[in-house]
């Protein structure tokens, strides 16, 4: 009789130990998953910050970019009523150097165009690329 009581209660024992366990993991488990909780949060926020400045940057480098656009353009416009002012005049000397201008002018022009062409597909593709990451953020 004294036998299985002894047995009974080692059971018993190990019953308890295995219930112990386990609630020892689960509360293992739960800290665990808080833990990744606020690491998710904090990676969100810290993509939130970084989307913000590319966005505040690509807003920055459009404006540079419409500036040089108007730039480039008034220039245009000065060699275009140069042009027009010195034709009426009728002194081809002057038009020999306006047309030698021009053309260094022109080829000036081309190589800010390609520039501005060349910096708005950047802006663009990284603009792209920056909404396609806000997008997959939310």
């Amino acid at each position: 009789m004294v036998d299985q009581n002894r047995e009974f209660d080692v059971n018993e024992d190990i019953d308890l130990n295995k219930e112990y366990d386990l609630i020892e993991k689960i509360d293992s488990l739960e800290r665990e998953n808080h833990l990744l909780k606020m690491r998710v949060e904090e990676l969100e926020a810290t993509h939130r910050i970084e989307l913000e400045a590319k966005e505040r940057e690509i807003e920055h480098r459009k404006k540079m970019l419409e500036e040089l656009d108007s730039h480039s353009k008034s220039q245009k416009d000065l060699q275009s009523m140069t042009k027009d002012k010195l034709a009426d005049s009728g002194v081809n000397e002057l038009l020999r150097k306006i047309d030698m201008l021009e053309a260094t002018h022109r080829l000036e022009l081309e190589a800010k165009e390609g520039e501005i062409s060349g910096l708005k597909r950047q802006l663009e593709e990284q603009e792209s690329q920056w909404k396609s990451q806000k997008d997959f953020s939310k």
